[in-house]
């Protein structure tokens, strides 16, 4: 979103989609206006957190006294990178925000954890404080360059802002902790499961209930190597629902989700060899199959056990139980 006309689309109705809100009208981000703002601290209180949308009229201010003038031309600045998002405990919990169980957090603080900050990262810092919770903010990655990652909560195979304490279930996981520990302790990408929190009752709802698989379960259909890629990661959002349900001791819908990820997508679909090909030319040279997924196991789970399954690393086979 770092292009005036990607965003001024941001500003209009889609088919039954309400346009999106800003803090700041088409001409702060008109050309090149706002391309790239510096942090410089200025009569704020550094320790001290500022309204994001204050912080945000800042930015969008050509006052001559808040630009930096010391690169040729008149950049504008950003004063304090300690902010909070308002947050309205009755709002979010009558939209669905929060669950009914969940602790929030108000306000919502956050750090920026960067010295300069594009286009792009200003109009994400812009709809979280125009929005006021009125409508989901997801995201397709554990998004954390802006400093307010720890909010967020996976859904399904999409991360939503939520003003929650996460619990990060995956800390649990043994054979996660020792893979995250040896990777830190020798610097080599052993990979393991990202520590994040999962909102696994609605990634139940979802992965059983909405998604679908096309005919990725349907002898000789081709799928090429990117999305065979695809397949795979398909697997491991259902991976991660199924250990975070057996850590909850729900066995009976850990085993549904495993029903349907095998029978909706074909085995030979995403086959050992892709593993090999994403080892050679990704940067986190691990990836999932349920190729040799052992079932009566899983019959057998104590309430707070983990789940088998197989990982390919560096071309070695593992089987791991966590």
């Amino acid at each position: 979103m770092g292009i005036d006309w990607y965003i001024d689309q941001l500003r209009y109705a889609v088919n039954d989609a309400a346009p999106v809100d800003l803090n700041w009208g088409p001409e702060k981000t008109r050309a090149n206006k706002r391309n790239y703002v510096l942090f410089q601290p200025r009569n704020f209180n550094q320790d001290v957190y500022e309204n994001l949308a204050k912080v945000m009229d800042y930015i969008g201010s050509d006052n001559p006294a808040q630009m930096d003038n010391t690169r040729g031309e008149p950049l504008n600045t950003f004063p304090v990178k300690k902010v909070y998002l308002d947050v309205d405990p009755e709002l979010v919990r009558s939209n669905g925000t929060v669950n009914a169980d969940d602790s929030i957090i108000s306000p919502l603080r956050f750090e920026i954890t960067r010295n300069n900050l594009f286009k792009n990262d200003l109009v994400i810092l812009n709809i979280l404080a125009a929005n006021k919770w009125k409508r989901p903010i997801y995201f397709t990655s554990a998004f954390g360059e802006l400093g307010f990652g720890q909010y967020l909560r996976k859904d399904g195979m999409a991360y939503r802002l939520v003003p929650v304490q996460m619990k990060y279930p995956q800390q649990n996981w043994v054979l996660e902790r020792t893979m995250q520990e040896l990777s830190r302790r020798y610097n080599v990408g052993l990979g393991g499961t990202s520590i994040r929190d999962n909102n696994y009752e609605t990634m139940y709802n979802n992965l059983n209930n909405k998604f679908m698989f096309g005919g990725a379960s349907t002898k000789g259909v081709y799928f090429d190597e990117e999305n065979r890629r695809h397949l795979l990661n398909i697997r491991s959002v259902y991976a991660e629902a199924v250990g975070n349900l057996a850590d909850a001791g729900k066995k009976d819908q850990a085993l549904q989700l495993l029903s349907k990820v095998e029978a909706g997508i074909d085995p030979e679909k995403p086959a050992l060899w892709l593993c090999k090909v994403v080892l050679r030319y990704t940067t986190k040279p691990v990836c999932n199959t349920w190729k040799l997924l052992i079932k009566p196991a899983i019959a057998n789970w104590p309430k707070k056990s983990g789940w088998v399954y197989v990982r390919i690393l560096k071309s070695n086979v593992l089987i791991t139980i966590t």
